[in-house]
């Protein structure tokens, strides 16, 4: 997934071209028909914001299995709860009252002390945030973090123990966008309702929807075509380099974001970027909105407005209460929509984990039902809340002004927002009760006073503003700057495992380009030790075959693409000398494995590209070798915005291919002459158009294409090659994912025939008593096949299957080596 921003950004800009009726030729709509559709994203660009994470939305839906899984839903959802209810009862009502009051305190006391106070206050937050990032630095040391919250494709699992995200990524993955359009279109083309009213809101409520699945589409294409940038860079896909991958997308994110917006006093990286906005259901106040609960909030088109940029303990309160935008709960009808085309699209045919729990399941099924999609929806957006305004606060240090600023007291209820129509209706309840009078009394008692207080103290204020400006100087040389470069250095590695987004100062270019590697790699570490800062800004950037090196290449530089999961020994673990380097926490290490087990190791240093792990082993390669996609050495991230024209014939011909080997030819045939896909905006354009048209067609349009490109560019969704469970129950799994203690036949619903040929992280020990297992081997090809209702029938997996599936000499002869990696 391309992150959150690429993906909202990239739905923004289709929709813009849309309106503008700048389709290419040849486009199977007519021009004023994608006037309408862009017409009606920019109308419901909450919708279309929301519709672009589409399937990413799933990784915040709680389908953990088993009763640790129900458990953890219903600790969430009574958290959420909670929250509500405290934040309802007190903490709205204490910001009302008192914050006000408290910001009006910090103001006074650096007009006191002459703005000493402020930088002190200052240094003081950066020391702490500084020690809680060293602090959860030190909790990533403890392993694979991203590899514990894995799912089942690396493990060759069947559609019955997936998450809902897997679904939405690797199965009928144009189908379901298709569907929720036809669905709301034909809603939308005939209303229900008994009055005139009640039919126009559902035929808006329709229209909302048909936005949706636009924003879904988007998103489709963006992960289609945005991941042969990042598969590329990554060395695999996210099935292979899961961390890799993440790091690679937040700085993509925030380098594109940053192209953007950079140079802005507003609104100016990641962590101030506002993206909740972009997503919120507010009550309507504008025309067109008005008595529903989903208007947008600003419009994101345009521009959001400015805010107070002030240093001032008021001007920190004026910024939060600007960012701090509430949201109504998702729309009932999108969810009844959303839980219908789960049901149409993959019926019984999905995952199960929620079966069996009737309080998060639609009734008795795997899909989610309401509650649990109201579940996901705050997650989503309490976690977009935090990412798009955790940059408020601390910010860089600037040096002290000769007279600072004195802002008067504001009141109790001081509201910096207003009532901005734009921004939609503010959602807290204005009932005034018992804790209002009493905060609202004490309140304004200590507002007189404050008055008071600086009236008598504004003047002398201005003279220690001169006065201390000196030793403000000091403060800010010594103890300021350090400590912000403290602050920097304590999220350092967060940054580079994944873990935070990188600010505009840390994007690393090795990690946004083609063909450059990191600058956290070895030799770029020591130039930067070489410095007396510490920070290297030219230190060089050294080659990694990431990218094709010329247009008229086939495959990528690396020719050993894609690489296989980074793997080491504990023992090397042990002689790096990490956190405890003798205990078990490792995520590979569990009761009764050998004494010196291999697992995963990219987590230790996921900037480096996977060409030989710890030990400086060379990295394996996964059979079949595969095309990364169209993307050249010299590269960055701003190519996923740039206009990339899609090629007719190449879209014919990925489109047409039926089994892997047909995608493999349609590469080699069209990527060295530049023909493919299209840039993220250009496929997106042409992939609504298509499935638009085909809305009443019986089939989806469009096969469907696996949107982590997982074996390779443009790849369609595929699956293992199985044995017969018909032919031989013996090969059937049945994943441990419930206690079973008091039923041996709960895990039966996640039953699977095994891989022919399974992949690295398949082990049997994971699975019910099977009577055979296998294990990965290097030497075999994995055996797949496309799932196209055109593709022909998967063949048989017998020893004649393994056989055709030994790795080829010409292959070994092309990867420059064995696919068991080694010296």
């Amino acid at each position: 997934m391309p992150g959150w921003y690429v993906h909202t950004e990239t739905a923004r800009m289709a929709a813009e071209r849309l309106r503008a009726g700048d389709v290419p030729a040849g486009w199977p709509l007519a021009p004023g028909e994608a006037q309408e559709l862009g017409e009606l994203a920019h109308m419901w660009r909450n919708y279309l914001a929301l519709g672009s994470l589409g399937p990413d939305l799933f990784f915040l839906l709680p389908d953990f299995s088993g009763s640790g899984g129900e458990q953890i839903r219903r600790i969430v959802d009574t958290s959420l709860d909670i929250w509500q209810l405290i934040d309802d009862q007190f903490l709205s009502i204490w910001e009302k009252w008192i914050e006000p009051i408290g910001a009006n305190d910090a103001d006074l006391s650096a007009q006191l002390s002459g703005g000493l106070s402020n930088e002190l206050g200052e240094a003081l937050d950066l020391l702490s945030t500084s020690l809680r990032e060293f602090g959860l630095t030190l909790l990533t040391r403890f392993g694979d973090i991203f590899g514990w919250l894995s799912s089942g494709v690396p493990k060759s699992y069947g559609n019955s123990a997936f998450y809902w995200s897997e679904m939405f990524h690797y199965r009928r993955t144009y189908q379901f966008p298709w569907e929720l359009y036809r669905q709301a279109r034909a809603d939308r083309d005939a209303p229900g309702g008994d009055t005139d009213e009640e039919r126009e809101s559902n035929r808006r409520s329709a229209e909302a929807r048909m936005v949706f699945a636009l924003g879904w589409m988007s998103h489709c294409a963006t992960d289609v075509t945005g991941h042969a940038w990042t598969n590329a860079k990554t060395g695999g896909p996210y099935r292979l380099h899961w961390q890799r991958h993440h790091l690679v997308e937040n700085h993509m994110d925030a380098h594109n974001y940053n192209g953007q917006h950079g140079g802005s006093p507003f609104y100016a990286e990641c962590g101030t970027s506002a993206l909740h906005f972009r997503i919120a259901f507010r009550n309507g106040a504008e025309p067109g909105y008005v008595g529903r609960d989903d208007q947008p909030a600003y419009d994101y088109f345009a521009g959001f407005p400015a805010y107070d940029l002030s240093r001032t303990a008021v001007g920190q309160l004026s910024r939060h209460q600007f960012f701090d935008l509430d949201t109504q709960p998702l729309p009932d009808h999108l969810c009844t929509a959303l839980v219908d085309a789960m049901r149409e699209v993959h019926g019984a045919d999905g995952p199960r984990i929620l079966e069996t729990d009737a309080a998060f399941s639609d009734g008795g099924s795997g899909r989610p039902n309401e509650a649990a999609l109201q579940e996901m929806w705050q997650l989503v957006y309490r976690y977009l809340k935090l990412a798009g305004s955790d940059g408020l606060s601390p910010t860089m240090p600037v040096p002290p002004a000769l007279i600072n600023e004195h802002p008067f007291p504001v009141p109790p209820e001081f509201d910096s927002v207003g009532d901005d129509p734009a921004r939609g209706v503010d959602l807290d309840d204005d009932d005034f009760n018992l804790l209002d009078l009493i905060l609202a009394l004490f309140a304004w008692i200590l507002y007189i006073g404050q008055i008071i207080e600086w009236l008598v103290t504004v003047l002398p204020g201005l003279i220690l503003d001169v006065a201390t400006f000196p030793a403000r100087d000091v403060v800010y040389r010594t103890v300021l700057v350090p400590a912000w470069n403290l602050y920097m250095v304590s999220r350092r590695l967060l940054v580079y495992e994944g873990f935070l987004m990188p600010k505009p100062e840390e994007i690393d270019k090795g990690l946004v380009t083609l063909g450059v590697s990191s600058l956290m790699t070895d030799a770029s570490l020591a130039a930067s030790l070489d410095t007396p800062s510490g920070f290297a800004t030219g230190a060089p950037n050294f080659p990694e075959p990431s990218g094709r090196r010329s247009g008229t290449d086939a495959f990528s530089a690396d020719p050993a693409y894609p690489r296989q999961i980074v793997h080491d020994r504990r023992s090397v673990m042990g002689a790096l000398h990490l956190l405890f380097p003798n205990a078990t926490y490792l995520s590979w290490v569990a009761p009764g494995t050998p004494p010196n087990p291999s697992g995963p190791s990219a987590w230790i240093a996921p900037w480096r590209y996977p060409l030989r792990n710890e030990a400086r082993l060379r990295v394996g390669w996964e059979g079949e070798l595969a095309h990364p996609g169209p993307h050249i050495i010299g590269e960055d991230t701003s190519i996923l915005f740039a206009p990339v024209p899609s090629s007719t014939a190449a879209i014919a011909d990925f489109e047409a291919a039926a089994t892997p080997e047909d995608t493999d030819k349609a590469c080699g045939l069209h990527l060295p002459h530049g023909e493919h896909l299209g840039g993220p905006v250009d496929y997106t354009v042409h992939l609504i158009g298509a499935l638009v048209a085909g809305r009443s067609e019986l089939t989806c349009p469009v096969p469907d294409f696996n949107l982590d490109a997982d074996r390779g560019y443009a790849s369609h969704c595929w699956d293992w090659l199985r044995t017969d469970p018909s032919h031989d129950p013996g090969f059937n799994c049945t994943p441990k994912l419930n206690d079973d203690t008091h039923d041996p036949t709960v895990n039966d619903r996640f039953t699977f025939p095994q891989a022919c040929t399974v992949p690295e992280l398949y082990d049997a020990a994971d699975y019910k008593a099977p009577t055979r297992s296998a294990a990965y081997s290097p030497m075999l090809n994995l055996s797949t096949h496309y799932l196209d209702a055109r593709a022909p029938a998967p063949g048989r997996c017998d020893d004649d299957e393994k056989r055709r599936r030994r790795v080829r000499e010409e292959q070994i002869g092309q990867a420059g080596g064995t696919p068991e990696g080694g010296n």
